[in-house]
């Protein structure tokens, strides 16, 4: 009785568990239909909502309605094809202030916006964007209308920024010249969006002229607008350019006061804590700069020439490859640079076969390197690989040939190799460039004497003295050499 009771207890049991199972699978692939059926609406929301938070936030400079003569039009350059133009005219100006812009500047034909519409409102993103924006009075953002008219034969541009007044070029340009209309009124433009864009622009070609840019926008604008941030910033570059520390030091601590956010700001302030030779503090603004830029180059190359000199050769070379990773494949300065580098940190080590090979890396990018291959022949010089270190000089004074010190190098390597007509004439050429250096005219006259052309080895002493009266080395082989040359006679 009793085992028959139990087995019945078990079978009851059973039938219990196996239809929990049964009903938490049930709820388990019904919880899972529903995840499948919302899932991809909780996706599209996030979608929406990021892109909604991204509209609201970022620096646009939507360039709208651009009405264009009819002359244009048939020639292809319609409304939409004029705002490409002159979005591509903006961004190259940008590009070429070699500039960091902090989280940049997105400039955008209208018709390129993406335009999506919110279920149920009816209403694009971008639309309630702008609503929200114009009540908070945000200036992030803006809008730039206007029109190319045709006068005396020639093409006149005038806009509007943000449904202000006209503005109008100065100067009106032929139809053939299109492209100088565009760069024109990109550099209006940029003069209101980013002012300090500007300044950046003349400090490149005249450092006075953008100083006195930077303090206009000081004076003008307040402390809040980030446009005065990048101006003391770049203050702070041209007084540590002047070695005026304390002030270079003052304008960059007030950029990052202003703008804690600002990339540029910590590494304008690194730069003078690294010229001071203040190490530690130059490594944190740095690092500071690659966490709000993480593909700030500059820095990456700042804080890696800092860790070479500290002996700290893994992680430098680590900071250089950040470099060539995160420059633009147009960029080759950045790239060249950090390769170049990379084979000195290696050649320090005397790791010449690796530092070989990243010189090798620069050249492929610039075959132009001049540099590069300067230090391959310095380099095939110490591995006593003369022939490879000849090819190397060649190239680098082909590619400079007005270096008397590249011309000279190349002497002497064809002196060690006894090729004596070669090594003569590198020195000509080098003298003939500067005549005034005395190592050029001292070490002549070492290859005159070795090849018995005792009067001309003189000629050479006495003009190496003449420069440097101080070299007692070449005066004595001097006086031997009268000495020698008064017993033949």
């Amino acid at each position: 009785m009793l085992r028959r009771g139990y087995r019945k207890l078990l079978a009851r049991v059973a039938s219990v568990r196996l239809k929990d199972a049964w009903k938490l699978a049930s709820d388990l692939a019904g919880w899972f239909y529903t995840i499948l059926i919302r899932l991809p609406w909780v996706v599209a929301l996030v979608v929406i909502g990021v892109a909604f938070v991204q509209s609201l936030t970022r620096e646009t400079t939507v360039i709208d309605s651009i009405s264009v003569p009819k002359q244009l039009a048939d020639n292809g350059y319609s409304q939409d094809v004029v705002a490409r133009h002159i979005r591509d005219a903006m961004d190259d100006f940008i590009r070429k202030s070699n500039w960091r812009m902090g989280n940049g500047l997105l400039i955008v034909p209208h018709h390129e916006v993406p335009d999506i519409i919110v279920p149920q409102v009816g209403l694009s993103l971008e639309a309630m964007a702008s609503v929200i924006r114009t009540f908070l009075r945000g200036t992030r953002s803006h809008s730039i209308t206007g029109e190319i008219t045709i006068k005396d034969k020639l093409l006149w541009f005038r806009w509007r920024i943000d449904g202000a007044d006209f503005q109008t070029l100065p100067t009106g340009y032929e139809p053939e010249k299109l492209d100088d209309l565009f760069a024109a009124a990109a550099g209006q433009i940029i003069a209101y969006v980013r002012p300090y864009l500007i300044a950046v622009a003349l400090y490149r070609d005249d450092k006075e002229a953008g100083i006195r840019k930077a303090d206009e926008i000081i004076a003008t604008l307040p402390e809040s607008d980030e446009n005065v941030a990048f101006a003391y910033s770049l203050k702070s570059f041209y007084h540590d350019d002047r070695k005026e520390y304390d002030l270079a030091e003052r304008f960059a601590g007030k950029a990052v006061q202003l703008n804690p956010a600002l990339a540029t700001a910590h590494f304008g302030l690194a730069i003078v804590y690294d010229d001071e030779k203040k190490y530690d503090a130059a490594l944190s603004e740095y690092r500071k700069a690659i966490a709000l830029d993480p593909d700030f180059a500059s820095a990456y190359t700042g804080l890696g020439n800092i860790l070479s000199h500290q002996g700290k050769y893994d992680q430098a070379i680590e900071a250089y490859r950040k470099v060539i990773a995160v420059s633009s494949r147009n960029d080759k300065i950045p790239v060249v640079t950090a390769y170049n580098i990379l084979g000195g940190t290696y050649a320090q080590q005397k790791k010449f076969d690796e530092a070989i090979g990243e010189f090798r890396k620069a050249i492929a990018v610039e075959p132009k390197n001049a540099a590069a291959y300067i230090q391959l022949g310095l380099i095939y010089t110490i591995k006593e690989e003369y022939a490879a270190a000849i090819d190397a000089y060649q190239k680098a004074t082909a590619l400079e040939p007005n270096s008397a010190t590249l011309h000279r190098s190349l002497g002497l390597l064809y002196f060690q190799q006894e090729k004596f007509d070669e090594a003569i004439a590198e020195y000509h050429r080098a003298f003939a460039l500067k005549p005034d250096d005395a190592l050029i005219h001292s070490q002549l006259g070492d290859i005159l004497m070795k090849l018995q052309r005792s009067d001309e080895a003189i000629e050479q002493y006495n003009a190496a003295l003449a420069i440097d009266p101080n070299l007692n080395d070449v005066r004595s082989r001097l006086e031997n050499l009268r000495a020698e040359h008064a017993k033949a006679r």
